[in-house]
């Protein structure tokens, strides 16, 4: 009877023993990759750790960047202060950083160092040492053969597969020299994510530098109405526009500026300049927008078609694809009605799969290749027959084919593709969007704007 005792306690406390185990294992790996969160702002004036050595220069955007003078608004060099951030995620995440960075520039009166932009895979937010290390250290290509298409290396620990990503510098995007010019906001173009060529370029010294090292994505918001009763939201702290101006130091470096919400601008004149200088974030680089345009045109002329973006394909937009599709048909419909009213837009024959078919044309902006062959998007071409999508165009991208960046002789077709997406998009007659999703809230910024002419 004992030994069938022992037996019997040894059978129980092996899966025990096995779940120990199995908790163990994963409290370690959630502690590795997930940061604590802390709503206390980090405030220092430590340099940036790096986990490895960094390459040479040769991984810059360009050997002799074109930049904007330090100071040239009427300063000394003595006088001049910056301020810089740290970019991550997608194209429009930091474009949104990069919108902020010029607001945050213009209501401190301090020079906005400009880093370089990064197409295709780039790291999601982390603290500062390890965004810092990721892109000084990791994203580079040296000794990468940009025709090896294996792109199973991702990751904020591993280094991105050459033919994922590409660099370029922001200028090459939007009309910065523009904005400049008429706002009069100094900007510096950095070639490189390596605080050593900012402290080397303008003769910095580690004491001169003040790091804001965050432990949340959301850490602060930015108010520039002193007398403000916003609430803070999802960001953790307040943080006034004095409190920037008081800061000795020449150079300000952010861990992160995103958020749409992030930097308020609740005063007139800050609205007005905002509105100003979104003016100029429409693409500049060579055959975006005449390519949109050839689209457009084949769409009817903007402002007769409708708009849309449907994202579906990761995260928490895959766990409610039901729902986004859902909400963007009762938003056409209701749309549908109003412009039916207004008779802005006009029925016409559109060539579909299935045929001819008459219905209120409606261009998709969507990021699953497939869309007509993908369940989630049934209920939307069950409602709306007449969607068209950019691989309905193809024809119409061969300019984009022969499009090579300079400095990594990359091919740029498939990072310029979103590009003419937004656009065309944003120039019909309505605007439709997927809630939370960066690409909707640019796409809405152009729309308006084209509505009320205030771009082309």
């Amino acid at each position: 009877m004992a030994t069938r005792s022992r037996a019997l306690h040894r059978l129980l406390l092996r899966p025990i023993f096995s779940l120990i185990l199995i908790f163990v294992f994963f409290t370690a790996v959630l502690h590795y990759f997930i940061e604590p969160s802390n709503e206390d702002l980090s405030i220092t004036t430590e340099e940036p750790s790096a986990t490895a050595e960094e390459p040479g220069i040769d991984n810059d955007v360009y050997d002799n960047p074109p930049t904007f003078d330090a100071c040239d608004v009427g300063c000394s060099d003595n006088d001049e202060k910056f301020i810089t951030y740290l970019p991550h995620s997608q194209f429009n995440n930091q474009r949104i950083e990069l919108e902020n960075a010029i607001l945050v520039a213009y209501f401190t009166n301090r020079t906005l160092i400009v880093p370089p932009l990064v197409l295709g895979h780039i790291s999601a937010w982390s603290t500062f040492d390890k965004l810092y290390s990721f892109l000084s250290v990791r994203l580079h290509k040296n000794n990468c053969d940009p025709n090896d298409l294996d792109t199973r290396r991702r990751g904020m620990h591993r280094t991105p597969h050459c033919s994922t990503w590409t660099m370029l510098n922001w200028q090459e995007v939007y009309n910065l020299t523009a904005i400049q010019q008429e706002e009069r906001i100094r900007m510096i173009t950095a070639p490189t994510f390596k605080v050593e060529w900012i402290k080397k370029s303008l003769k910095l010294t580690d004491d001169d530098i003040k790091y804001f090292k965050d432990d949340t994505l959301y850490s602060m918001m930015v108010y520039d109405d002193p007398q403000s009763i916003t609430p803070l939201g999802k960001y953790q702290q307040r943080a006034d526009i004095s409190d920037f101006k008081s800061i000795p130091q020449k150079l300000i470096y952010f861990n992160s500026l995103f958020g749409g919400s992030r930097v308020l601008t609740e005063l007139e004149e800050h609205q007005n300049f905002r509105r100003r200088i979104l003016r100029h974030f429409v693409f500049i680089y060579p055959k975006v927008m005449s390519t949109a345009n050839k689209i457009i045109a084949a769409l009817g002329g903007a402002k007769s078609y409708i708009g849309i973006h449907v994202r579906v394909s990761d995260g928490p937009f895959k766990r409610g694809a039901p729902q986004i599709v859902e909400s963007i048909v009762r938003n056409l419909s209701n749309l549908n009605s109003t412009f039916d009213e207004a008779g802005s837009l006009r029925s016409r024959k559109c060539q579909h799969d299935s045929g001819p078919i008459n219905d209120k044309v409606i261009y998709m902006a969507t990021d699953i290749a497939n869309s007509r062959r993908t369940k989630e998007y049934d209920l939307l071409y069950k409602n709306f027959p007449c969607i068209l999508t950019l691989s309905d165009f193809d024809p119409l991208l061969e300019d984009l084919t022969s499009i090579v960046n300079k400095w990594d002789n990359m091919k740029m077709y498939k990072f310029l593709l979103p590009f003419v997406d937004v656009i065309v998009s944003a120039k019909g007659g309505a605007f439709v969007g997927t809630s939370h999703s960066t690409f909707t809230r640019y796409a809405r910024q152009l729309n308006k704007m084209f509505l009320l002419d205030e771009i082309k």
